[in-house]
């Protein structure tokens, strides 16, 4: 990302009565970006609260911790409006306020922490296996949802070839795709294992 694009994606969050502090992306982008940019100000404000108060473990850091279903869910739009192709400053915009987020995590949540950690119990492990199932059905249906609509919009509104091409990109998506699925599911067996063996 270079210092120009860095840099027009650091201005100040919007207020509700002017447009003019919205970066310029966002106010030559479709309606529904503004959406998904207040809804990204508020999940950051969210998070850094958390993070200041030391409440961390319930922050997905693997994820995001802003991902695009709760940006979709806070903003009420489709997930499908954020998607790469359509929204590149977006796109960067998260990763931006993400990276954000995990440099703070050091500086301030880690004196929140406390000097010794307990034990997991049974019930913490059957906790963790139930969350790590919702993310992982939730990450397949999320991703697979998306893939096969891009492939219908790809069919209706592209030539053969770009098509062709179009769809090697999204395999090629599916498979990283695939690859955090299975670490998800690495991590559940994991899991499992240990709590087999309290």
């Amino acid at each position: 990302m270079n210092q120009s694009i860095l840099s027009s994606l650091k201005k100040a969050k919007p207020t509700a009565n002017s447009t003019s502090q919205y970066p310029d992306w966002v106010l030559a982008s479709p309606p529904v970006t503004k959406k998904l940019f207040d809804a990204i100000t508020t999940l950051y404000e969210e998070i850094e609260y958390k993070i200041e108060k030391g409440f961390i473990e319930d922050i997905d850091w693997s994820l995001g911790p802003i991902i695009k279903c709760e940006i979709a869910k806070k903003a009420a739009v489709n997930p499908s409006n954020i998607r790469k192709d359509r929204q590149p400053n977006l796109y960067d915009y998260i990763a931006l306020k993400n990276h954000e987020l995990k440099e703070l995590l050091p500086s301030k949540a880690q004196k929140k922490q406390p000097k010794s950690k307990k034990s997991k119990t049974n019930k913490d492990y059957k906790n963790e296996i139930k969350g790590l199932k919702n993310k992982l059905k939730q990450n397949e249906n999320e991703k697979y949802k998306e893939f096969f609509n891009q492939i219908i919009e790809s069919h209706l509104t592209k030539k053969q070839k770009d098509l062709a091409l179009r769809n090697e990109q999204l395999l090629l998506e599916v498979k990283n795709h695939e690859e955090t699925i299975r670490n998800l599911r690495e991590k559940l067996n994991q899991y499992m294992k240990q709590l087999s063996n309290l």
